[in-house]
């Protein structure tokens, strides 16, 4: 008899662990599981893409953005007591005010409908709502949560976060220093934590860079160097402010770039208007989001991250399966995916940082052909962990 698993997640949204995800899905022996999926909402710009084996349950979220519906979740918030606590728990651990958001997140995972159907494996595929989820409205007689950041680092907070996680019977991190650090915050968890790596095809992943670019990219007319980078526009962890700033001091000493970021988020106008004042608009070009952005990235030279914090960041593999050479700063995984001067460049973890790893290509090119050849020795693609994944649920 097939084993019946759930894999729990928010959304499929443009990001690196909805594409881990769907990769993970794809690799699944379906002779042996019977897999649903239950999602906050039935949307985002992956939806189309799950394997046909999978079966999608109705979305469990029960507000809508009915003005009824709207006023409903405001009354929730405030009668459960909610409000206060999430604001409290701002003021008291971080000293700002706003809403905390492991308790907004936990309000939402209360308000969401149960699931009735028992299930062998319970899988929360991502931190907070999607995990606590499965850890407090599942029937599953094994729960296992995933962990994609560097908990440590992402100001998250421990102690609202232990009830629900003692409930867990695994808790995966993407990577060791990720496991390092969620070891260092919860040290009497230590035994149910293991590492599995996001699932990533390198065919997959060169099969889809074959398509055309459709989408007006700057690129084609333009034969100098080509930085490219993919991310969610937020400035306070992926650092675009940052990639500005280098941008900026690059163009004023002379150098002739240009460098294209792909991607969608909070702070895009904000971004757009930095660009503008400083006079960027013709070398740093906002594409918006792209559902397949592996096509302009192959015809790129350089991958930039100039992220302050991350947890194994798969777009840069991904550029990496496409040839790229790639900059990166010293985040905690950053020595699991670049090898220093090898076949990529790992920077400080600051301004300066960025500038100079940026100015190291533009001055000696050749490095990008060495970086690239050393980049076609190594093995890249994973599918072979699927073995670990079974491991891991059974």
């Amino acid at each position: 008899m097939k084993k019946k698993i759930l894999f729990i997640y928010p959304e499929l949204m443009f990001g690196g662990s909805t594409t881990s995800l769907i990769s993970l899905l794809k690799s699944i022996d379906y002779n042996q599981y019977e897999v649903d999926i239950v999602l906050y909402r039935n949307k985002g710009e992956y939806f189309g893409d799950l394997p046909i084996q999978v079966n999608i349950l109705p979305e469990v979220s029960i507000f809508t953005n009915t003005f009824y519906s709207r006023c409903r979740k405001i009354w929730s918030f405030i009668v459960s007591g909610i409000f206060l606590k999430a604001i409290f728990a701002e003021l008291f651990y971080k000293k700002k005010l706003g809403f905390n958001h492991q308790i907004m997140s936990q309000f939402h995972s209360n308000h969401s409908r149960k699931i009735k159907k028992n299930y062998n494996i319970a899988i929360g595929y991502l931190e907070m709502w999607a995990d606590y989820y499965t850890l407090e409205k599942v029937s599953a007689h094994k729960k296992v949560i995933w962990i994609h950041i560097d908990y440590l680092i992402t100001g998250l907070i421990p102690s609202l976060d232990y009830k629900s996680f003692q409930k867990a019977d695994k808790i995966v991190c993407v990577s060791e220093s990720c496991l390092l650090n969620f070891n260092k915050a919860f040290p009497n968890l230590s035994h149910k934590v293991v590492v599995f790596e996001n699932i990533l095809s390198s065919d997959y992943v060169k099969k889809r860079a074959t398509d055309a670019i459709d989408f007006n990219s700057n690129l084609e007319d333009y034969n100098g160097i080509k930085l490219v980078t993919v991310c969610r526009l937020t400035i306070h962890t992926k650092g675009i402010d940052r990639s500005i700033a280098a941008a900026k001091k690059l163009k004023e000493e002379g150098y002739n770039f240009r460098w294209f970021i792909i991607g969608d988020g909070e702070d895009y106008t904000l971004l757009e208007d930095m660009i503008k004042k400083e006079n960027l608009k013709d070398t740093l070009f906002l594409l918006g989001e792209k559902k397949n952005p592996y096509p302009l990235i192959q015809k790129c030279d350089v991958y930039v991250m100039a992220s302050r914090r991350e947890g194994k960041p798969m777009a840069v593999t991904e550029a990496q399966m496409l040839g790229l050479p790639i900059i990166v700063t010293n985040y905690a995984s950053a020595i699991e995916q670049v090898k220093n001067d090898v076949d990529g460049i790992i920077v400080a973890n600051n301004d300066e940082g960025i500038y100079e790893g940026i100015k190291k290509v533009l001055d000696c090119p050749q490095l990008i052909d060495k970086y690239k050849k050393n980049l076609t020795k190594r093995k890249l693609g994973n599918e072979a962990e699927i073995e670990k994944f079974y491991s891991i649920i059974d």
